[in-house]
């Protein structure tokens, strides 16, 4: 496998290869607007949910004190998706109060089971749907990643960030990625 020229510039950011087109997805984000593509703008993408009792809160504030911490001109170019796992719980109105708590420039997906599949799959991120037996239980949990990942304006991956995540590195990578590339 090469590896990308900018990769020793990284400090925590792990690099795709250029090619790594997303392609066409299917979600509705939290204020029930089609989302069908990660093309036109950069975005910075982690999946969870919104009743998640330990891994979401942490990271949506990484993500959150990550994103403060950027200079305006990033942040006019960056938007923060947070992709539902849980469409079942997570609605749009619950959605939209989750990811406003955390900042009002945030957006976050829901979808049909098999887009939200799809649109993981794409962006390499994990988790594992619910089953209509778990779903009967009261505060059933969903397993998933906690990496973020970092998409350009022309819907191509550029970079994953593994855990533990540190709140100036992804201002370092977020900030070299966008600016050089």
């Amino acid at each position: 496998l090469a590896v990308h020229p900018l990769q020793k510039q990284m400090l925590s950011a792990n690099l795709f290869p250029e090619s790594n087109f997303i392609g066409p997805i299917k979600l509705i984000d939290h204020n029930n607007q089609a989302m069908t593509s990660l093309i036109g703008r950069w975005h910075l993408v982690f999946i969870g949910y919104t009743h998640c009792p330990d891994i979401c809160p942490v990271e949506m504030q990484v993500l959150k004190k990550a994103y403060q911490g950027l200079s305006q001109s990033i942040k006019s170019q960056l938007l923060v998706l947070f992709i539902s796992a849980d469409p079942a719980r997570d609605t749009t109105d619950v959605l939209s109060k989750y990811v406003n708590y955390f900042d009002h420039s945030f957006i976050g997906v829901t979808g049909e089971m098999t887009d939200l599949v799809d649109a993981s799959r794409k962006l390499g991120l994990l988790f594992i749907p619910i089953d209509e037996m778990k779903k009967k239980q009261p505060n059933y949990q969903v397993n998933h990643s906690a990496t973020f990942v970092l998409t350009d304006a022309q819907g191509r991956l550029v970079a994953k960030f593994f855990t533990p995540h540190k709140v100036e590195s992804l201002i370092k990578d977020i900030e070299y990625l966008i600016k050089n590339r």
